[in-house]
């Protein structure tokens, strides 16, 4: 009878249409985005230490921003911090992808595929650490890089791949000026401090 009861909650929450967590305590349970099931990733923590926010998750200020190259709507968090600065793991998982260059720090980012598939793209950075490399939260992947209106660290979440996300005029932190928040959603964008604990 337990173990019946059990199986109802389990597939009432994998079944619950709406972003929502449930289960026992922070980082535990089940997260819908596109009316899909996902498995919360078991801890999320901020790429840097006490993080304030110069942009955030679609910012209604970003698409006039003077240092921005050209009018777009933002896919992630900017957090100023100096040059040089250790930029950490915020899940643990493997680095799927390293394109990174000190000479152009404006399309210089690393991917994270998390434990649980959300792939998170950290902007504006310099790392050696090669792809296809396990990765633990807290780990360090790179320093911050001086791009845009100062040195700042983009941080973004995709919960269905960034590279499949990109085209079109969207790029891994960028889209359109015209995109929707349901737009973004739709090709998996999220704002990351949704999935801090």
């Amino acid at each position: 009878m337990r173990q019946h009861i059990w199986n109802v909650i389990l597939t009432a929450l994998l079944l619950a249409p709406t972003m929502s967590l449930a289960g026992g305590g922070p980082g535990h349970g089940v997260v819908s985005y596109n009316d899909k099931p996902r498995p919360v990733a078991n801890l999320t923590q901020s790429p840097v230490p006490n993080p304030s926010y110069s942009a955030v998750f679609f910012d209604e200020s970003y698409p006039d921003d003077p240092a921005a190259k050209s009018p777009a709507q933002h896919l992630g968090v900017d957090i100023p911090v100096p040059s040089g600065s250790a930029v950490l793991s915020p899940v643990s998982g493997v680095l799927i992808s390293n394109q990174t260059d000190p000479d152009d720090p404006w399309n210089s980012r690393v991917v994270i595929r998390a434990e649980n598939g959300d792939e998170h793209v950290l902007g504006h950075i310099n790392s050696s650490i090669k792809a296809q490399t396990s990765i633990d939260i807290g780990d360090p992947v790179g320093t911050i890089l001086t791009a845009g209106s100062g040195p700042h660290l983009h941080w973004g979440v995709n919960t269905i791949g960034v590279q499949g996300a990109m085209g079109g005029g969207w790029g891994w932190g960028r889209a359109p000026v015209t995109t929707t928040l349901s737009e973004a959603n739709k090709k998996g964008w999220i704002d990351p401090r949704s999935l801090l604990n």
